[in-house]
């Protein structure tokens, strides 16, 4: 599916330079150009675009979201945390505080967690598979 990035004007020079470097650490992309040009797109011209983006995305994270009871496992499926797991110590449906071990407890949107099996239990947390 074709993703569009759109980066400030001040931000040009170093994509382009980035795009001509055959060597580089970050996935293949293009520029989009006309007639030649680089393409200047105002805030205002996308304004309707992010309100439509913000709108799906939040209706995706309502339609994922679910509570998780008390004492249960779960795994981070996404997101920079992605496969930590821990014990859920409350949720409301839309947040879940999770214990990660001892003192680390972090509140985690429900669409990010998961309840599948967990493998490798820890018996230090009580997690069993």
């Amino acid at each position: 599916m074709p993703t569009f990035v759109f980066v400030r004007k001040q931000h040009a020079i170093e994509l382009l330079t980035i795009a001509a470097n055959p060597v580089n650490p970050h996935p293949a992309f293009s520029i989009f150009r006309h007639n030649g040009r680089l393409v200047d797109v105002q805030d205002r011209e996308i304004a309707g675009l992010r309100a439509e983006e913000d709108r799906w995305a939040k209706a995706e994270r309502k339609t994922r979201c679910r509570r998780f009871d008390t004492g249960s496992t779960v795994r981070v499926t996404d997101g920079p945390a992605q496969g930590l797991e821990g014990i859920v110590e409350e949720s409301d449906g839309q947040f879940a505080l999770v214990c990660f071990g001892g003192a680390i407890r972090f509140k985690v949107g429900t669409w990010l967690l998961g309840d599948e099996q967990v493998e490798n239990a820890n018996p230090a947390m009580g997690i069993a598979a």
